[in-house]
């Protein structure tokens, strides 16, 4: 993050030097200079909005996937509540069929999965982005 502000200031910094100076410079010199200040300028602000972009949809997935991990989980203890038999695998296809959890609800581009025995303390996780304290760690690293 520090580059695109670094060529910001740099290229603020030519840009006031060759239009204080001006007088001085020859004018096609002058103008090469500015408009070359300029495009860095302007590609320094796209960097950065680059960056955020990036960064707000990294959030925004991963918060999806929590959310979908907690509505799994709940589906779960839910089902293992009406069964005698519990749910020691993830079974998320089971889950829908017993209209415990609503299709619409397992994102396309997660596979969910568990760590140990649901029935026993286990945890849902997502293949892609990890269990849920590994999401939340990443997000706070952010």
């Amino acid at each position: 993050m520090t580059a695109p502000i670094i060529t910001m200031i740099v290229s603020a910094i030519v840009f006031l030097v060759f239009f204080v100076l001006g007088e001085k410079v020859k004018d096609v010199v002058r103008t090469a200079f500015l408009v070359v200040s300029l495009i860095v300028f302007l590609v320094g602000i796209k960097w950065i909005i680059d960056i955020n972009v990036k960064r707000n949809q990294i959030i925004g997935e991963n918060n999806a996937c929590l959310l979908r991990m907690v509505h799994i989980t709940r589906a779960v203890e839910n089902y293992n509540k009406n069964r005698v038999s519990f749910m020691e695998n993830l079974d998320v296809n089971k889950l829908v069929e017993h209209k415990f959890l609503n299709p619409n609800e397992i994102n396309k581009g997660c596979v969910y999965g568990n760590d140990g025995d649901l029935a026993a303390g286990g945890t849902v996780i997502c293949k892609k982005h990890g269990s849920g304290k590994e999401i939340l760690e990443r997000l706070n690293k952010l």
